[in-house]
């Protein structure tokens, strides 16, 4: 009988053990399975804001003038991604910057964002919104201007432009010159809308006319970049036109008679200096722009992608 009781202890002790065992491994188990759920809705809420980084990082470059290839969402390869290590082990963003297929500007902003095995996917739509680079007759900027011009690629060596009399005459299109020194009774004229680039100094003294046809919006000077140079027109100069030097000082001096705009770092005049603001300007889209041209979100455009 003892032995039979013994026995059938034992049986008991090792169902018990068992049935505990078993209930340990379950507990367990949840617990495990709710540690990997808890790190995955965790990666997952920071998924999002890796995401928004992305975002924010796309129209950073847009609006200084850095934009990425434009690509098509999974179709192409993102058109940037985080740099590696800067946001830790596991986590980083792919970014599409879409282009509309009618403009070629950049329309929709794509995100994905990934932390560990969670993964979000954020657009935004974005549009671009042109400055206005004449606003007025005369504009100070303190050198301090939003605004950067560069040389369009292509214009080809730059020239100097120096002449004591006579015409110049200039085609419609873009110029790149190095300098531009004209004095006594030169006129230059333009055979419609003509836009300089301007890397050196403008000297203008005497009677020279710039743009004959007197219509400002023929005629717009860009000093590229923010280098100052020199510029200055003395005399009873003529010009009729716009002339962006934002970080270089502009004399002006005698009888000058100007219409249209000019925009620099600062003025001196003296004499009997006119200058009238021409708004036509206001309305010129002009090559080169690479900073400050600014890009708009589109309300309401945000939005979770599946």
């Amino acid at each position: 009988m003892r032995e039979k009781s013994q026995g059938a202890v034992l049986v008991i002790t090792l169902v018990v053990v068992t049935i505990l065992l078993t209930m340990l491994l379950a507990v367990v188990a949840v617990a495990g399975a709710g540690v990997r759920s808890a790190r995955f809705w965790r990666d997952w809420v920071l998924a999002v804001y890796v995401t928004e980084s992305g975002i924010g990082e796309a129209l950073y470059r847009l609006r200084h003038g850095e934009a990425p290839p434009l690509r098509r969402y999974l179709d192409e390869p993102p058109s940037f991604t985080a740099p590696p290590g800067l946001l830790g082990d596991g986590a980083g963003y792919q970014v599409w910057i879409e282009p509309d297929p009618v403009t070629g500007q950049a329309q929709t902003v794509i995100s994905v964002g990934t932390v560990g095995k969670a993964a979000r996917v954020v657009s935004l739509g974005v549009r671009p919104v042109r400055p206005v680079v004449f606003p007025d007759g005369l504009v100070s900027t303190g050198c301090q201007s939003e605004l950067e011009f560069r040389l369009p690629p292509g214009l080809g060596p730059g020239r100097a432009l120096v002449a004591t009399r006579g015409d110049i005459v200039l085609e419609a299109g873009t110029y790149w010159f190095t300098r531009i020194d004209l004095s006594g009774s030169t006129r230059l004229v333009v055979k419609g809308p003509v836009i300089i680039f301007l890397t050196g100094d403008l000297i203008a003294f005497g009677s020279v006319w710039f743009n004959t046809s007197q219509k400002a919006q023929d005629l717009v000077i860009i000093v590229p970049g923010r280098e100052p140079v020199s510029v200055s027109m003395t005399g009873s100069v003529r010009f009729y036109g716009g002339l962006y030097a934002a970080s270089s000082p502009i004399t002006l001096s005698g009888s000058l008679e100007a219409v249209g705009s000019l925009v620099g770092c600062a003025f001196s005049i003296t004499g009997a200096c006119s200058v009238r603001y021409d708004p036509a300007l206001a309305e010129l889209e002009l090559p080169g722009l690479v900073a400050g041209a600014g890009w708009q979100v589109v309300p309401e455009s945000w939005g979770e992608r599946r």
